[in-house]
């Protein structure tokens, strides 16, 4: 049976990567939804972000990150575009990535077997989109970090925290990038966020009927698929903009109905 689905996921991940992707979203708009999505689901993100011309952008000074319209961020002023995405950096945190370089806080991998194998297949998370947050930012820019939890932050750390958890399920449902180890942050508390949700591509939602026939009812990663069907009709007419309300209605209808 496990060998099955990991056979369906690799089709799936093959016929994604050979497939033309169809953006949803440009990158700040996604971003903006990204952002209003993990905080309907109560999960950690990015406080604030605006659009605003490089002109206000080169004023705003080392508590925001400037990204261009490819979702990219950018650290030299003179290659900013003439409109960017500020976002607000997240105080106190740093990404896993920071965290296991500069801490040796580290998530636990290779991959367990057995019982487990069904959570690795379902989120499409493999050892090698754990290591796909290369981008360590210029020194200094997770200074205000201060790993006062030890413990907490740790467990949070681990691939099958229920925190982690959450925000796969999270993305998944937004459709964007993989989480990993540089696109999760965690404060000194514990807490962890969901950043850079620039990549939302359209899929025909086979990748949601993967997930519900892997994931076992019970489970800490069903509790995480749960979560997110607990979102209403207003919610995603409050998160998403107009062009792609439909679609992730539909998303939302086909992911309650796997739920029940």
């Amino acid at each position: 049976m496990k060998a099955a689905l990991l056979n369906k996921a690799r089709e799936i991940e093959k016929a994604n990567h050979e497939a033309p992707q169809t953006r949803l979203m440009e990158p700040f708009a996604a971003e903006i939804a990204g952002a209003r999505l993990m905080r309907a689901l109560g999960i950690g993100t990015s406080p604030e972000l605006k659009v605003v011309s490089r002109w206000d952008a080169e004023r705003l000074g080392s508590k925001w990150i400037l990204k261009n319209p490819d979702g990219k961020a950018c650290f030299d002023v003179a290659a900013l575009a003439p409109e960017v995405l500020a976002v607000r950096k997240i105080p106190g945190a740093a990404s896993l990535r920071w965290l296991a370089e500069r801490h040796d806080i580290r998530s636990t991998y290779p991959w367990p077997r057995g019982a487990d194998l069904d959570q690795r297949c379902a989120f499409h998370v493999t050892r090698a989109t754990i290591e796909a947050g290369k981008f360590l930012p210029p020194d200094g820019f997770y200074a205000d970090f201060e790993p006062k939890r030890l413990p907490r932050i740790r467990a949070a750390a681990q691939w099958n925290s229920f925190e982690q958890l959450g925000i796969c399920a999270a993305r998944l449902f937004l459709a964007c990038g993989a989480a990993h180890i540089g696109n999760i942050l965690c404060d000194g508390a514990g807490r962890l966020y969901s950043i850079d949700h620039a990549d939302c591509d359209l899929t025909d939602g086979s990748e949601i009927d993967l997930l519900f026939e892997s994931v076992a009812r019970g489970t800490k990663s069903f509790q995480a698929l749960a979560r997110v069907a607990e979102l209403t009709d207003a919610d995603v007419l409050a998160i998403f903009p107009s062009e792609v309300l439909a679609h992730y209605a539909a998303r939302l209808r086909r992911w309650k109905r796997a739920v029940i």
